[in-house]
Order: C-alpha cells, then sequence, then structure tokens
C-alpha cells in the first residue's frame, strides 16, 4: 500500500454499514546502532522506504518523547548527553509539512554515554 488516505468500508451481508478514511503510514524508522562518542551519543538508523522528507529524533523524557532533531540524514550526533547517565530514543518520519507518516520504536534504543 502507498502511504497516505485510504477509505475502507464495513459490510454486514454485502450491505455497507459504515466507511472510514484510514491513514496508510510507511514502516518505522529502526535505530541500527546508539554509541557513545568523545564529543556526544551518535545515533544511526535504516532508511525508512517511500518519500520522507525528514526524520525526528525523540529522546525519552520520562513517560514521553522530546523531539530533538528533524533532518534529512539517517544518523544525528546528540552533544546533549552528561557522561554516566543512560538515553533512550527512539526515530519517526516526516513529509514536507512534518505531518509524521512512519510509525515509531515505542521501546526505543537506550545507550550510556
Amino acid at each position: 500500500m502507498t502511504p497516505g488516505y485510504t477509505k475502507i468500508g464495513v459490510y454486514r451481508n454485502r450491505e455497507l454499514l459504515f466507511e472510514q478514511n484510514v491513514k496508510i503510514l510507511y514502516g518505522t524508522p529502526k535505530i541500527t546502532s546508539a554509541v557513545s562518542e568523545k564529543s556526544g551519543i551518535r545515533i544511526t538508523w535504516n532508511k525508512s522506504v517511500g518519500n520522507l522528507n525528514y526524520y525526528k529524533v525523540f529522546i525519552k523524557n520520562g513517560s514521553s518523547w522530546k523531539s530533538i532533531a528533524r533532518l534529512k540524514d539517517t544518523s544525528y550526533l546528540w552533544s546533549g548527553a552528561t557522561f554516566g547517565t543512560k538515553y533512550t530514543f527512539t526515530v519517526r518520519g516526516t513529509d514536507k509539512n512534518g505531518n509524521y507518516i512512519t510509525t515509531f520504536d515505542s521501546t526505543g534504543k537506550t545507550v550510556t554515554l
């Protein structure tokens, strides 16, 4: 399926009960590595298939995710880390208007600087 919107219908005995627009998403960008470097933490992920414009990198902030970067690359060096601290990251793809067009890994990838 092509990402975007598609209409689906629910039928009973060949009678249409209702129709609804459903958003179709690209696959989840998967973080392939998160390693500590001298100047921060390098996060790398696989390229999602399709017409993505940007990737947004998120860091776990308690029970929610905070956006820390928006870029076209599949790698990001985060320099806001403190030595000895554990961080969890995830990535999500967007279109040119910033609308999310991928799912994301809700577990994320954890690394300690």
